[in-house]
């Protein structure tokens, strides 16, 4: 084995046998500041109700337990299930904290904004089945946990970033044409009639 192929086996080897802690601590460093966090089971359900809950507890449920999900309060994840017909994102919009998920698809991750603010949790958008989630009570499987179809790790390791306008258009047109259809209209003020209409005189 030469050198160069030694160095890149060791490697491979590194990497699978990094821990849920090791993924979770490198996942803080990046995240907000006061992103939560949730405690999973292996099928990715949560193991206690958070909706409501003091999210001190389920951090520390989180830490201690072998899967865990980011909490979507600031943050709003595109989950591309590759493996169930879904598409991926064009690669322009691809400059933001990533995973790749057990199933071979990808979590593009960004911050959540002003422009987001009728947004909510959605699935199977359009010909690409994005899923969309976003919101206190949403959240997505965090790097390091392991589900039945695998692994999660973390595919471009940087701080979230802002979803790019061409995206965010892409993804906005679902809620518009399916919610409000007016909610981004200028309303047109009511004119009422205002023209006097004669009056015949008493004779």
């Amino acid at each position: 084995m030469t050198g160069i192929t030694k160095n890149i086996s060791m490697e491979i080897k590194s990497k699978k046998n990094k821990s849920k802690d090791y993924y979770m601590n490198r996942v803080k460093l990046l995240m907000p500041k006061n992103t939560n966090f949730l405690s999973l089971t292996n099928n990715k359900t949560p193991t206690e109700a958070f909706a409501g809950k003091d999210p001190k507890i389920h951090n520390i449920l989180a830490n201690n337990s072998d899967n865990y999900g980011i909490r979507c309060e600031d943050l709003v994840c595109v989950d591309c299930d590759l493996d169930k017909d879904g598409q991926d994102i064009e690669d322009r919009y691809k400059d933001t904290f990533t995973q790749k998920t057990g199933g071979g698809g990808y979590h593009y991750v960004y911050l959540k904004d002003e422009r987001m603010h009728h947004w909510k949790m959605r699935s199977n958008l359009g010909d690409k089945k994005y899923d969309i989630k976003i919101g206190k009570n949403s959240y997505f499987v965090g790097a390091g946990s392991k589900s039945k179809k695998g692994s999660y790790t973390i595919y471009n390791e940087i701080k979230p970033t802002r979803m790019p306008d061409g995206l965010f258009n892409e993804l906005n047109c679902f809620y518009v044409e399916k919610g409000n259809p007016n909610r981004n209209k200028r309303k047109v003020p009511i004119v009422k009639n205002t023209i006097n209409i004669p009056t015949k005189k008493k004779l």
